[in-house]
Formats: C-alpha cells, structure tokens, sequence
C-alpha cells in the first residue's frame, strides 16, 4: 500500500504527496495515520496499512520462520510458529514498515499459556488447548455499581456481558464454574444482589 495511488470508495489515496482527497476536499495527512485521530477515515486507513503490512511480512518470511498461524485483531498478533524463531520473525517484520514508524515486540508461552485479547490459551500436555477468560494482573473486577443512579438494563446488561464472555471463551465446565464464581464474587463487591 505505500507509495501508491489508489481509490477506495470516496477516498482517493496518495501516499507518496501525503495527501488524501476525502469528499471533495485536500486534506494533507501523514502516514502514520493513528486510530485514535480526529479524521474520519483515520481507522479504515490504519486497517488497510495492517492489512498491507500482515501480508508482506507473512510473504516475504523466511522459510524457518515463516509462521503456520496469523492472526490479527487491531495491533495484537497470535502466531504459531517453530521454536527459537520468534526473534527472527519479529526483527523481519520490523524491516517491512517503510516509514519506520511500526515496530512489532513480542510476548512468548509462559506455563504452556499465553493471553490473547481476552483470552487465555493454555497448552495441554496432549498438545491441545484450552481457554479460559484472560485478566491482566491489573485487572480491579470494577464494574457498574448497583446502587449507581444508571438505568436497571445497564445493570444487568454487565452481568450478561461477562456470563456471554465467559460462555463463549471458556471451554471447559468446570472453568465454566469457576468463572462464574469470579463474575459472582466480582459482582457481590460492586453492590450486585447475590
């Protein structure tokens, strides 16, 4: 996607002039367009950039490195590939940002786990993995007081929220229980009825 001239619906791209024509009008822009600026199109642009960026790192990966699983969401990353190349793929991504501006780090397996968005996978010792619901070490289980003045259906729509989260990311029951024991305890602390 850099240095090339492109359509994309009503936005017309030249990133070599740093420019895009939006609706009409010239609107100098920067490469390193952010997902949390003011421009209306600044996160389909940062999309597309990852986009470009996921397949030229992917393609042009050396062989010993070249990952059997990619995926992204946003700026976060799960791969899967051969032990003691994790380093070498990371400094080969870093190459393929022309603007210098994108530099990839990396988190490695801890105790056969490894936390994506908010999901925790676990290796078992038959090469399996299972999930469970992912909390960072800063996570304070604060949610939407009981007593607050919000309407009755924002209170009980956390509740569902995390029992969704819970259902749809763990997989095993017993996990299940225990998630659901957190949600409660969680809850109970926030001013939620037991």
């Amino acid at each position: 996607m850099p240095h090339r001239r492109g359509h994309y619906g009503l936005i017309e791209v030249d990133s070599d002039n740093h420019v895009l024509l939006f609706q009409g009008r010239h609107i100098p822009t920067d490469v390193r367009c952010r997902y949390g600026d003011q421009f209306p199109v600044s996160p389909l642009l940062a999309n597309l950039y990852m986009e470009w960026l996921d397949k030229q790192s992917i393609a042009t990966a050396p062989v010993e490195c070249k990952p059997k699983f990619w995926k992204r969401y946003v700026d976060d990353v799960l791969e899967l590939i051969k032990k003691g190349q994790v380093r070498n793929l990371t400094d080969h991504i870093n190459t393929i940002d022309p603007t210098g501006n994108i530099k990839f780090t990396y988190e490695g397996e801890e105790d056969k786990q490894i936390p994506f968005l908010d999901t925790l996978l676990v290796r078992r010792e038959d090469g399996s993995v299972k999930r469970l619901v992912y909390r960072k070490k800063s996570h304070t289980d604060q949610y939407l007081n009981f007593r607050s003045h919000h309407p009755l259906n924002h209170k009980l729509a956390v509740i569902g929220t995390l029992l969704e989260r819970c259902y749809s990311i763990v997989t095993e029951e017993d996990d299940q229980k225990k998630d659901e024991e957190h949600v409660a305890k969680a809850l109970r602390k926030c001013g939620h009825p037991p």
